[in-house]
C-alpha cells in the first residue's frame, strides 16, 4: 500500500513538472522537503553575490511608447534622474491665408499614469528648452541613455504640477467647441517660437526643412524631488498625441496647426554618492549581507553558483533562485515588477537562461516567473522573487559543468526605475538562496 502511495505521488509530481505550472509549490521552496519517494530538498548551496553597475542602455530605437521624466531619491540608490529630448514633424498643412494673426503656441504632453513612481504628491517643476542640435541625423542612428543633445540656454516654457493633480482638461478648440481631454500637461511656449513656425510656409510643407529650422525640445525636471511620471507618445486610446499646437486667427476665427511628436530619446543620470548602493558595488563581502538592484542604468546582480557537484548523477526536479526584499517603511518601495536572468560562460558571453527563453518562446510568463510577490517569511514581511532555473541547471549538469555565473536585471529598464534592496546570500535575517529539489537515480 505504501509503495502504491509513493508511486501515485511520483506520477503526480512528474505531471506537474512536465506541464511547467509555476504555482508556489512548484517554484521549489515548499514541497517534498523530507523523505517523500527519495526526493531531497536543498537550500544551502553556497552562493557568491555582488551588486554591479548595469550596462549602457539603448534608448533609441526602442519599442517603448512611454518614457520616464523626473527624479527618484532615497538612501539606497542616491538619486536617479530622467530627462527627455523630443523632436516633432510637420503634417504639410499651411494656413488658408497669409492674412493671419498669431495667437499662441502650446506643448501638450500626454501623461502615462501607469508610470508614476515615488511620491505622487511631490511638486514637479518642468522647464522646456529648444534644441540647437538635431536628434536623428541618419536612419541608422542609435542612442544610449548617457547621450545628450545641445540646447539653447534660455528656457522657452515651464510648468509646476503634482502627479496626482494631473487631470482631464477642458480646451477651447477652433470652432468654439470646448473639448475635454484625458490626463495631460499643457505648457505655453515662447511666442517667438510660434511666430517662427508660421513665418515660412515652404518649411511647413517639408519635414526635412522643418527639422532644420526647429530641431526639437529638451524637457528638464529641475526640483530635488522623489517623483517620476510617464510621458506617452499617444494616449491609451491611441488618439491624442504629445504634440506642439500653434493657434492663430483668420478674420477673427481661431485656427490651429498641429506638429505631432516624432522621436523621444531618454537621458538618465545616477548619483550614488553617500547611498548604500555606492558602498556595495563589486563587493562580494557586502553581497553576503545585502544586494541592490535598480532599473534605468542603475545596478544589476551577479550571482555565482560555484559548486553544483551535489547534483552529479542526480535527477534534478526543480531549481529556483529566491530573492527577498528588505521592506523599509521609511522608503517608498517601487520594486521592479519582474527580473530577467542571463548566464555568463567562461568567455564572458551572456545569453538568456533557458527557462526564460522557453517562457518567451511559448508565451508563458509563469514558466520562468521572476515576478515579485508579497509574502511573510519567518515572521518578516517581504516581497519574494522566484526565478525558475530548472532547465538551465539541467543543461549544465548534462554538460558536466558544475559552476556558473548569473546576471540579474530588472525588465524593461527604459520605463522602469524600480529598485530593491535584497537580503544577501549569507544574511542571518532572511537569506537569498537557491532552492534545489532532486531525486536519486537509483
Amino acid at each position: 500500500m505504501k509503495i502504491a502511495q509513493y508511486f501515485i505521488v511520483f506520477i503526480a509530481l512528474t505531471i506537474i513538472f512536465m506541464t511547467g505550472c509555476i504555482k508556489s509549490s512548484v517554484i521549489g521552496d515548499d514541497i517534498l522537503k523530507n523523505d517523500e519517494i527519495d526526493v531531497e530538498f536543498v537550500d544551502t548551496l553556497p552562493l557568491i553575490a555582488k551588486t554591479l553597475h548595469n550596462d549602457s542602455l539603448r534608448v533609441y530605437p526602442t519599442s517603448a511608447r512611454s518614457f520616464l521624466l523626473g527624479q527618484l531619491k532615497n538612501p539606497y540608490i542616491g538619486k536617479a534622474k530622467a530627462d527627455l529630448f523630443l523632436d516633432f514633424q510637420t503634417l504639410g498643412e499651411v494656413p488658408d491665408s497669409n492674412e493671419f494673426i498669431f495667437d499662441s503656441i502650446v506643448l501638450t504632453i500626454i501623461v502615462d499614469t501607469s508610470l508614476f513612481y515615488g511620491d505622487d504628491y511631490d511638486k514637479h517643476h518642468l522647464e522646456v528648452f529648444e534644441l540647437s542640435e538635431n536628434i536623428r541625423k541618419t536612419e541608422n542612428d542609435t542612442f544610449y541613455a548617457n547621450q545628450t543633445f545641445e540646447y539653447k540656454p534660455s528656457k522657452i516654457g515651464e510648468i509646476d504640477f503634482v502627479p496626482l493633480g494631473i487631470d482631464s482638461v477642458d480646451i477651447i478648440e477652433p470652432g468654439n467647441d470646448t473639448m475635454k481631454y484625458g490626463e495631460q500637461l499643457r505648457i505655453r511656449l515662447d511666442d517667438e517660437l510660434g511666430q517662427r513656425f508660421l513665418s515660412d510656409f515652404d518649411v511647413l510643407k517639408d519635414d526635412t526643412l522643418f527639422k532644420d529650422k526647429f530641431k526639437g525640445l529638451y524637457l528638464k525636471s529641475t526640483l530635488d524631488i522623489n517623483s517620476m511620471i510617464g510621458v506617452a507618445i499617444l494616449d491609451t486610446k491611441g488618439q491624442k498625441a504629445t504634440k506642439i499646437e500653434v493657434y492663430y486667427t483668420i478674420d477673427s476665427t481661431l485656427h490651429k496647426k498641429t506638429f505631432p511628436i516624432h522621436h523621444i530619446v531618454s537621458h538618465f543620470e545616477h548619483n550614488y554618492e553617500g547611498s548604500e548602493m555606492d558602498y556595495s558595488f563589486d563587493n562580494a563581502e557586502k553581497g553576503d549581507s545585502f544586494l541592490f538592484i535598480q532599473g534605468m542604468t542603475g545596478s544589476k546582480l551577479e550571482i555565482e553558483i560555484p559548486d553544483l557537484t551535489l547534483l552529479k548523477d542526480k535527477n534534478l526536479n526543480k531549481a529556483a533562485l529566491v530573492l527577498y526584499t528588505v521592506d523599509d517603511a521609511s522608503v517608498i518601495n517601487d520594486y521592479p515588477s519582474r527580473l530577467s536572468t542571463y548566464s555568463i560562460d567562461s568567455l564572458g558571453n551572456k545569453k538568456l537562461v533557458k527557462d526564460l527563453d522557453f517562457s518567451i518562446f511559448n508565451d508563458d510568463p509563469n514558466f520562468y516567473f521572476g515576478f515579485g510577490t508579497e509574502t511573510e517569511e519567518n515572521g518578516i514581511k517581504t516581497t519574494k522573487y522566484n526565478i525558475n532555473l530548472t532547465l538551465f541547471i539541467r543543461e549544465l549538469i548534462k554538460e558536466n559543468i558544475f559552476n556558473t555565473k548569473l546576471v540579474i536585471i530588472p525588465d524593461n529598464r527604459i520605463q522602469n526605475p524600480g529598485f530593491a534592496k535584497f537580503y544577501g546570500v549569507k544574511n542571518n535575517t532572511l537569506r537569498s538562496k537557491l532552492n534545489i529539489i532532486y531525486s536519486n537515480t537509483n
